[in-house]
């Protein structure tokens, strides 16, 4: 009760909300993903037990192994396939537990909003005369109206988290033992033969997403599970699906070629095999933890990491990936960054920290933007020994022409993935990566915004940018002036494979080629930093990078292009130019 001496009304009480528990739902994915990974190597067991086992291996170690393996293989299937509904349920638990969230916190919004009313109402008392009864009678009856239906929306919350824990409490109480389990899976159909079934083998991009669309979820993670190497590397598929896909892969990929290594292979050219492709699927982890541990500039949360492409037996041994930072399925821009000599699988983490530095310097730079950048490993990049081993191919175009190939590839994939909302599409060519990136875009139909290259010793077939399929004024070419490869393009005016070239095409930081040179020198020393450094934050090349990756084409920091007159070599106008140093790597939050 509260008023003046003249009159009393009833005050409404606040209600106690009592809105018990505090969970994190990125935790309740993460723990269905990890489901799906167990899942996926209980697959692995049954198909070591078919005989499906990768590398090759015979012999009495391998008879011995596939005695054990046999003992288990009945039990894997049905409990694969009962994994892969309980990882269903812990998804839609987690989509629940986000409603709950919503609704608490609005609950939380009301009751302090209901309180400060109240506290308002009693303050109007105190100073209230007989004339402002009325009013403040409907005042009070109002927020006695709110108040008991927010103890009542309450009481109802309470009693959705309850139910909602309970019924996940049931589903893995109903599946504790193996009989459980056997009659969880009996009569259910294999969602992952009927789904693959309606895969085409010799679709494109297109038609894979196509087919994965018309999937349902049960059957999209069936086939995670069951079949991750057909679906891992589908172009045309979402990156969170190849990405889980390969995860659980090379998460078993693992485990198994370590306990092989473990249990002893006696002939030496498999146990090399295996520890080839063991060293592979490490670096590949060893990347995707790393990136784990960033944090977005802008907005603190941990950034989103995909391992695009997984194949760890790729190319002789050196291995093929792709591992993205930032979301490639929902990013508004998207970047492919393609590496050049003695880029292997092995080297993925180099390579994916220089993608996270132009992520971190286009966030920086345009927070209002979302970003993503791919580190594309995909292709047999020239490597080892150059006397002795592929990289004498550098010399050639032969790894980049079929690496240009490859490349069209993704960026179909990328395209395909997306075609109600696409991304502002940027490739990256670094090195002989130029060259690669130099045949996807003059033999291949590919649809790009834009295109960078990087250090680039040339540019294989293309003689000037109108042999390239790039939007008009879309061509651009960082060069440090001391970059020893960037100077083996060939140039002159004798024309293609002349002066200084080494056998991979004209030099695009050339005037008579046609593409827009930004600055990239660096205040760094070095013969070989000169021409590995162009991703370094704070440098003029990472700033101009993120510049044409969020589409600012207008505020590039311009160089002059290299000329070559008839009279004298050819001359390099960054050689005296100021360098500048800008800011790519401020926090902004």
């Amino acid at each position: 009760m509260s008023g003046t001496a003249a009159f009393t009304i009833q005050v409404p009480a606040l209600p106690e909300l009592r809105l018990v528990g505090e969970w994190d739902t990125g935790q309740v994915r993460d723990f269905a993903d990890g489901l799906v990974d167990v899942a996926a190597r209980l697959v692995d067991v049954g198909d070591l037990d078919a005989g499906r086992t990768t590398p090759e291996w015979v012999g009495e170690d391998a008879d011995r192994y596939q005695a054990e393996i046999t003992a288990l293989a009945g039990r894997t299937e049905p409990s694969a396939e009962a994994l892969r509904g309980v990882s269903l349920e812990v998804d839609a638990h987690a989509e629940a537990l986000d409603g709950l969230q919503w609704r608490r916190d609005e609950l939380k919004h009301r009751h302090t909003v209901l309180g400060r009313e109240i506290d308002e109402l009693r303050l109007a008392l105190d100073s209230s005369d007989e004339g402002d009864r009325a009013w403040l009678e409907r005042w009070s009856q109002s927020l006695a109206g709110r108040a008991q239906v927010l103890d009542q929306d309450a009481t109802r919350w309470r009693e959705d988290l309850a139910a909602e824990e309970s019924a996940m409490a049931q589903v893995f109480a109903s599946l504790r033992t193996m009989e459980q389990v056997r009659r969880h899976v009996a009569g259910q159909p294999d969602l992952a033969s009927e789904a693959l079934a309606g895969l085409d083998p010799d679709g494109d991009a297109e038609d894979n997403h196509l087919w994965w669309a018309a999937l349902s979820p049960a059957q999209q993670r069936a086939v995670i599970t069951s079949a991750p190497e057909v679906i891992g590397n589908l172009d045309g598929l979402p990156a969170a699906a190849r990405g889980e896909a390969n995860r659980a892969r090379m998460n078993g990929d693992i485990e198994r070629w370590q306990n092989l290594l473990d249990r002893g292979v006696s002939d030496p050219d498999t146990r090399a095999d295996i520890e080839q492709r063991l060293d592979n699927a490490l670096a590949a982890r060893d990347a995707l933890e790393n990136l784990g541990e960033r944090a977005d500039p802008v907005t603190g949360d941990p950034v989103v990491a995909h391992l695009y492409t997984y194949d760890p037996g790729a190319f002789g041994g050196d291995g093929g990936v792709a591992i993205s930072i930032g979301d490639l399925d929902t990013a508004d821009n998207v970047a492919v960054a393609v590496p050049g000599l003695t880029s292997t699988m092995q080297s993925i983490g180099e390579h994916s920290g220089a993608a996270a530095n132009l992520y971190d310097a286009s966030r920086s730079m345009h927070p209002d933007s979302s970003t993503a950048v791919l580190a594309w490993i995909d292709y047999d990049a020239p490597s080892g020994n150059p006397f002795t081993s592929d990289s004498a191919g550098v010399v050639r175009e032969d790894l980049a022409r079929e690496g240009g190939a490859r490349l069209a590839d993704t960026l179909d994939g990328l395209r395909a993935s997306r075609p109600d909302d696409p991304a502002n599409l940027t490739a990256i060519g670094h090195s002989y990566g130029a060259a690669t990136l130099a045949h996807t875009l003059s033999s291949h139909d590919v649809d790009v915004d834009a295109a960078v290259v990087i250090g680039a010793p040339g540019m294989g077939p293309a003689d000037t940018v109108a042999d390239l399929d790039v939007p008009e004024g879309r061509f651009y070419v960082g060069r440090n002036s001391e970059d020893f490869v960037a100077d083996l393009g060939d140039k002159g005016w004798v024309g293609k494979g002349s002066v200084g070239g080494i056998g991979l095409g004209r030099d695009p930081a050339e005037d008579d080629f046609g593409a827009i040179r930004f600055q990239a020198e660096d205040p760094g020393s070095g013969l070989i930093e000169m021409h590995t450094n162009y991703y370094d934050p704070n440098t003029e090349s990472l700033w101009n990078m993120g510049q044409i990756v969020t589409g600012h084409h207008d505020d590039l920091m311009l160089a002059d292009p290299v000329t070559d007159p008839w009279y004298r070599g050819s001359v390099d106008p960054e050689e005296d130019a100021t360098i500048e140093q800008p800011r790519t790597d401020q926090e902004v939050r």
